[in-house]
């Protein structure tokens, strides 16, 4: 499911493909503060990756892998607000990373040591 660096980085910019992807993130982001699966995996393409940077085996990968992700994520959270801390958003994609505030701790979530800043591409 990986696409090569070289692939990524010969992926034409033109301004059209810039605002269309830009469209598709806030999408995106309004389908998650509404807690709308079904709406943020139709902005995701299949290859999507989730990954929690510096947890082993804390990756999903694809619309399945997304769907686990939030599926399990905001079971545990319910109450969980993401505080965006830095965004790119190229013809590869979006890679964002965001500092994690909620009230209901879950430690453990998936796994993996209660986690404070995560970073998502896809």
């Amino acid at each position: 499911m990986t696409t090569g660096v070289h692939e990524l980085l010969s992926r034409e910019v033109t301004p059209e493909l810039y605002r269309e992807i830009r469209e598709l993130w806030k999408a995106h982001s309004i389908a998650e503060d509404k807690r709308d699966i079904a709406g943020l995996i139709a902005t995701l393409t299949p290859d999507c990756v989730y990954e929690v940077v510096g947890e082993d085996e804390a990756r999903w990968e694809g619309h399945a892998g997304a769907t686990r992700f939030y599926m399990s994520l905001l079971s545990a959270f319910p109450d969980i607000h993401f505080d965006l801390q830095s965004i790119v958003i190229g013809p590869q994609g979006v890679c964002e990373e965001a500092r994690v505030r909620e009230r209901t701790k879950a430690n453990g979530w998936t796994g993996h040591r209660q986690v404070r800043k995560w970073s998502f591409a896809w």
